[in-house]
């Protein structure tokens, strides 16, 4: 990895007699603007294009700019200035290039010490990255890179959800002994193995193959392992959630994202017996079977979490009987599951109300922090999913109508995170909101580029596609003080169907049943569970036409619900009689939509999973054998 520091002076004659003047105009002085430098976002998805201005410059000018990879905050400890550490050893697109202001690569296209360009996030190397960008104007001298130039610089990311081999292999030699870099240094055929103690696996790892009637181990391995004293393993792979996200699970999966369950490894036993792939219940664990899914178990492999909150993983294999390895003429021949085994991830995704438009208004489309932008044809869209809400049953505004003719959604604080309700503010007795979740968004009707004028006009729901998902949760909250609610919940399929169709589009959707409901008290704990294997006798869930209500919901409580098939619709309403008396009937705000497991990542690994052969050997038995010598000559000693 070649590395270097970036240094370099920022022309700066204002000092700090700004404040002390605010007139400068009317002093004899000379002043030089403070450039600087922005990106749209602060993180972009691998394969998107960041939007880059370039201002405080002298019209006119010349401005360079250079996007490095930064592996280092520098000496200041600050990210995005001057003396970031720099990995030049990257992918393509990391060339510096000019703009003119005012010329053809300005894409603001004025004279204005102002320039507006674009650049690239290649995904061949931006995936997990932290970026310095430079943006510099020769000073006098005419030349970049001296001290008299003008620059600024800032830093942005690419942390969108990923899954990276680290390239550490776990090799499993079948050769009785450890063999390993401190055990066998050479030669370097065995220096590369990770064998380690078979005591040494996790507990959960052995527990759980004893369980699944696993035999005696006859060897095991852990990636990056070499044996040296205080050496633990290295990660087999990292992962990076998107902004606002949480990674929710890790597991072995197939090549399409599924567990695994029956993939023919291209293994055989010495017997010849094919070996298939299973992923467990405990979906860190894959067995490798002979012949069927009940077939003896050859080898496993086991995902060791690593990071809080997670950001990677080791990998451990345990062996039970050799493999036929084909090439017989290696006594070290290689074996591995390339193509076969991938580390799959999945996240749950926020989404953030952040400088909503108060008052009532007809929808509110909004989604997580810094989103993933692309230029469709001349518009912004938002490419993460994005969640449209409105009232129950709102006006149908294109048609003319006011918007107060039908039920609103609205915004409310109240010291805390952003919270919806609809028409007067809370969520009363069979009113409701609507959550539909797109794709596809036009970036400036979105929170928070979305005004309140915006917000009562429906062809601004503006959006290119629908986003399935099988579970979400919600937070209710800001209950009237000492009572419970009653919350109903439905789902729903629909079609695309954008602008001016938008809320016409609510008749006829597809209902979706609900099957399984939990629900979590404000520390995050389960406190109820639909399947019944947590009850709170205070909280009651049932369920009619595949339509969930809950009742005995509190302040704080989240619900959290799963569908039997994919929804993209879903219809939160306070379930209780309009002539409910009592404590049980609380109105409520709705808070912190969540989308579960809303995206998953995959890499392959199953090419660093390897199985080196014995090689042929030859020992005593331990017992040694009686040996004659008969010295008789047959031509003189014969006899008849």
């Amino acid at each position: 990895m070649a590395m270097r520091k970036r240094t370099s002076s920022l022309t700066n004659d204002l000092a700090s007699n700004v404040g002390d003047h605010p007139s400068p105009i009317n002093h004899d002085w000379t002043f030089t603007y403070i450039p600087t430098v922005t990106t749209n976002l602060k993180d972009y998805a691998p394969g998107s294009t960041a939007i880059i201005t370039a201002s405080g410059f002298a019209a006119g000018s010349t401005v360079t700019l250079e996007v490095d990879h930064a592996v280092g905050a520098g000496a200041d400890g600050v990210w995005g200035t001057s003396d970031d550490v720099l990995d030049t050893n990257t992918g393509a697109g990391h060339e510096p290039w000019s703009v003119t202001d005012g010329g053809a690569g300005d894409l603001d296209g004025q004279v204005n010490g102002s320039i507006t360009t674009s650049w690239y996030v290649n995904p061949d190397d931006s995936a997990g990255a932290t970026f310095l960008l430079t943006a510099a104007s020769a000073g006098v001298d005419g030349v970049i890179g001296s001290g008299d130039d003008a620059m600024a610089t800032t830093s942005f990311t690419d942390s969108v959800l990923g899954v990276v081999a680290t390239g550490e292999d776990v090799t499993l030699d079948e050769t009785a002994g450890l063999q390993n870099a401190t055990a066998t240094p050479t030669p370097a055929g065995d220096a590369d193995d990770n064998d380690i103690l078979v005591a040494s696996l996790p507990s959960t790892f052995t527990t759980r193959l004893a369980a699944l009637g696993a035999g005696t181990a006859t060897g095991a391995a852990l990636s990056g392992y070499t044996g040296a004293a205080g050496n633990t393993g290295s990660n087999a792979f990292t992962i990076t959630a998107d902004p606002g996200a949480t990674i929710t699970d890790i597991s072995f999966v197939g090549s399409s994202g599924a567990p695994l369950n029956g993939v023919d490894s291209g293994l055989d036993t010495l017997d010849g017996t094919s070996i298939f792939l299973y992923t467990d219940t405990n979906n860190n664990i894959v067995v490798g079977r002979a012949g069927s899914a009940t077939g003896a178990i050859v080898f496993a492999a086991y995902i060791e979490e690593t990071g809080s909150p997670v950001t990677g993983g080791k990998i451990w294999t345990v062996e039970y009987q050799p493999l036929k390895h084909p090439v017989v003429t290696n006594a070290d021949d290689s074996l591995n599951l390339a193509d076969k085994v991938f580390i799959g991830a999945s996240q749950d995704l926020e989404f953030s109300l952040a400088n909503a438009p108060s008052g009532q208004n007809l929808f509110l489309m909004f989604t997580k922090a810094n989103p993933n932008v692309v230029d469709v044809a001349g518009v912004l869209r938002i490419t993460d999913p994005t969640i449209i809400a409105t009232g129950k049953d709102p006006a149908d505004q294109s048609s003319g109508v006011n918007i107060t003719t039908g039920d609103t959604i609205n915004t409310s604080q109240a010291g805390g995170p952003t919270t919806f309700g609809t028409n007067n503010q809370m969520i009363v007795e069979q009113e409701g909101i609507r959550f539909s979740f797109v794709t596809g968004a036009r970036q400036n009707v979105t929170i928070p580029n979305l005004d309140q004028n915006e917000a009562d006009v429906e062809s601004n729901v503006d959006f290119t596609g629908v986003f399935n998902a099988k579970s979400a949760s919600f937070d209710v909250v800001q209950l009237q003080s000492g009572k419970s609610a009653v919350v109903r919940v439905s789902a729903f399929s629909t079609a695309v169907e954008s602008g001016t169709n938008f809320i016409n589009g609510y008749v006829g959707d597809t209902s979706i049943a609900i099957s399984n409901v939990r629900v979590l008290n404000s520390t995050g704990q389960v406190i109820e569970n639909s399947n019944g294997s947590v009850n709170d006798p205070a909280i009651t869930i049932s369920f009619v036409a595949g339509v969930a209500t809950i009742t005995g919901v509190k302040a704080g409580y989240q619900i959290e619900y799963t569908t039997t098939s994919d929804h993209n619709r879903v219809l939160v309403e306070n379930g209780a009689a309009v002539n409910a008396k009592g404590n049980e009937h609380a109105d409520f705000d709705i808070g912190g939509f969540t989308l579960v497991q809303a995206s998953i990542s995959k890499a392959e690994i199953g090419s660093r999973i390897i199985f080196d052969d014995d090689g042929p050997s030859i020992s005593t038995t331990g017992t040694e054998p009686t040996l004659t010598v008969d010295e008789t000559v047959l031509a003189t000693n014969d006899t008849q």
